[in-house]
């Protein structure tokens, strides 16, 4: 068996990921709106594990966000 093929059996039901500091400048999905390379990198380890269901922890709103959602920042 191979780490791929545990994956297989261990597909988590949810992953949470962290926002980031540096976001578009305008409203957009909360899935577009972090453009840091950290987000970044973490989201697609995310996606790489095809969870049922991924989340974005927003420290701005303390709270979890889902990426398909429309996201307004307020200054």
């Amino acid at each position: 068996m191979t780490p791929n093929d545990q994956l297989a059996y261990t597909k988590p039901e949810l992953v949470v990921i962290p926002c980031g500091s540096r976001k578009l400048d305008h409203p957009a999905r909360a899935a577009d709106l972090y453009t840091g390379s950290y987000h970044r990198a973490c989201r697609a380890a995310a996606e790489a594990l095809r969870p049922d269901q991924l989340l974005i922890l927003s420290a701005r709103h303390v709270g979890l966000i889902h990426p398909v959602w429309p996201h307004v920042l307020t200054h």
